[in-house]
């Protein structure tokens, strides 16, 4: 470098916090993995989140939540069927 001095880059990291909606889904997923005696850590890998509009909020992707929504209510509908033959 011709003035001799050498440049430090400076890496920039964002900082992000958990919104109260993401908070409460990983909630639901520690319930899941308990109730249905998965690994808890393959359950929050399962977890897709996005930013909230410009703040640094973190929270569940809305196609997620659709998802995740989905698999619940098919859980249910199994373990109604199961109850109802037994």
């Amino acid at each position: 470098m011709g003035t001799g001095q050498t440049k430090i880059k400076e890496i920039q990291m964002k900082e992000f916090k958990l919104d109260d909606t993401t908070i409460m889904q990983i909630v639901r997923l520690l319930q899941m993995g308990l109730l249905t005696g998965t690994d808890v850590a393959d359950q929050l890998r399962t977890l897709r989140l996005s930013t909230k509009d410009d703040t640094n909020l973190l929270v569940p992707s809305p196609d997620y939540v659709e998802e995740f929504d989905e698999n619940i209510n098919k859980l249910v509908e199994t373990a109604e069927s199961a109850t109802d033959t037994e």
